[in-house]
């Protein structure tokens, strides 16, 4: 009997030996995933990473850890995946142990929404998230925030946001001489070669630098003028109107079409020039 009892005692010392044994093991193959995937992010091979970190999460089970899923998600955004990241980044944040790694998280999902032109949601968490301590975090806060109120075409807001990316008076001036730019290129402006084309044929397209395209205009329509008057003199005014007007009109009004959409292009040109500007500012 008592041999029977050290059996049965010796059976349950293995099968614990066994199940810890297995634990130990267990644990040891993560943590040598773990230790994998950090060097993979390390090196920037996030495509490597990747599958290290999905494996590492599949373990945790239930109970995912923030490091896991903080770099789940800058995996998402360095490959270009930005609405996963931008959710990815939102749960990390909701599991963050402290306000620095918050306003991390919430940097990084504003960032993927700026990516996918989601302007209104990337200002709306970066206001909610509020002034942070950390002046270089806040800088970069205040930098998002510009760039997300350019993007819904609110730029006086844009420039106060920016302002608080430079570091002193001149900086802030020269940024608000930057905006005055952007604002004289705006698409008001491009109304007036399209005036000036339906007043003088040509004089629009040679107002913004296209003497070729004003040339072949004052010709063409000339031409169409010219033919015209002759078939009147000749043939009969009636005749003559339904003969050269549709197309003279047709080139008269094309040519003011294509004297806006010049404009429009150009004055892009110039706030895209001027954005560059502005960023190189803002962003040193």
């Amino acid at each position: 009997m008592k041999n029977k009892m050290l059996g049965s005692k010796g059976c349950w010392t293995v099968w614990l030996c066994a199940i810890f044994s297995v634990c130990t093991l267990s644990a040891q193959s993560l943590d040598s995933t773990r230790s994998l995937a950090r060097g993979a992010m390390a090196r920037g091979d996030y495509a490597a990473a990747e599958p290290l970190w999905l494996r590492v999460q599949y373990f945790a089970g239930d109970n995912p850890d923030f490091e896991t899923l903080l770099s789940l998600a800058e995996i998402d955004y360095q490959l270009g995946w930005f609405s996963s990241a931008l959710d990815a980044f939102d749960y990390a944040g909701r599991l963050t142990p402290s306000d620095s790694l918050l306003a991390h998280c919430t940097l990084r999902a504003a960032a993927a929404g700026l990516q996918t032109r989601q302007y209104s949601d990337a200002r709306h968490r970066l206001e909610a998230l509020g002034p942070v301590a950390d002046s270089a975090t806040e800088v970069r806060r205040q930098f998002f925030l510009g760039s997300a109120a350019y993007g819904q075409g609110d730029f006086i807001m844009a420039e106060a946001y920016w302002a608080g990316c430079t570091s002193g008076e001149s900086e802030r001036a020269q940024l608000h001489k930057l905006f005055e730019r952007h604002a004289q290129a705006g698409p008001k402006h491009a109304g007036v070669p399209i005036i000036m084309s339906l007043l003088v044929p040509g004089s629009g397209q040679l107002s913004l630098g296209h003497p070729g395209k004003a040339l072949n205009s004052i010709v063409l329509l000339g031409v169409l003028a010219a033919g015209g008057i002759y078939v009147g003199a000749v043939v009969g005014v009636v005749d003559a109107l339904v003969l050269v007007l549709p197309t003279f009109s047709r080139y008269y009004i094309g040519g003011a079409i294509r004297a806006g959409r010049d404009a429009r292009s150009k004055l892009q040109e110039e706030r895209d020039d001027v954005l560059r500007q502005i960023l190189e500012l803002v962003g040193d």
